[in-house]
């Protein structure tokens, strides 16, 4: 498999391609020909800096993470001294084709996983030692908390 690109996320949706989350190119699908298809590469208007991580729900929607709209995956270090908000969470729906942040402003956003029963979504927040949570369902519908802080460690990756 060759993007051209760097590939972080991996995941195959229901109908058998592999969704990857390609830090240069952004989030991809590839059919089991080898054909490779762009979802989406950024989201109003600007363009991913480092797309990194994702997830599948069941309903289709793709759940991934932008690590850092400033630094490329190249320049990763940079983003870490400079320590500003510039990944985010966001949904892409194949149904639509609409890419749609979900939560910004996050310090190097990173691993992604839907629980098992998809009321949530845990998201790394690599520069600040957390996981965050956001809600799919029930009452917190929409909304964003932490799930685990102080982390001993910068976390990259979740499952």
């Amino acid at each position: 498999m060759d993007t051209a690109g760097r590939r972080l996320g991996l995941q195959f949706e229901q109908s058998g391609n592999l969704v990857v989350c390609d830090a240069y190119k952004g989030l991809l699908a590839m059919s089991a020909a080898g054909e490779i298809t762009v979802l989406t590469t950024g989201v109003n208007g600007a363009p991913f800096g480092c797309a990194d991580d994702v997830d599948i729900a069941s309903d289709g929607k793709i759940y991934f993470t932008d690590a850092s709209g400033k630094w490329n995956q190249g320049n990763y270090m940079l983003d870490l001294l400079e320590t500003r908000p510039y990944g985010q969470f966001l949904v892409y729906d194949p149904s639509d084709k609409t890419t749609t942040s979900l939560i910004d402003e996050m310090y190097f956003s990173n691993g992604v996983a839907i629980s098992e029963h998809e009321d949530f979504v845990l998201i790394n927040e690599t520069w600040r030692y957390r996981v965050l949570r956001y809600w799919l369902k029930g009452e917190k519908a929409g909304t964003h908390d932490v799930f685990i802080d102080n982390l001993p460690g910068c976390p990259d990756g979740i499952s």
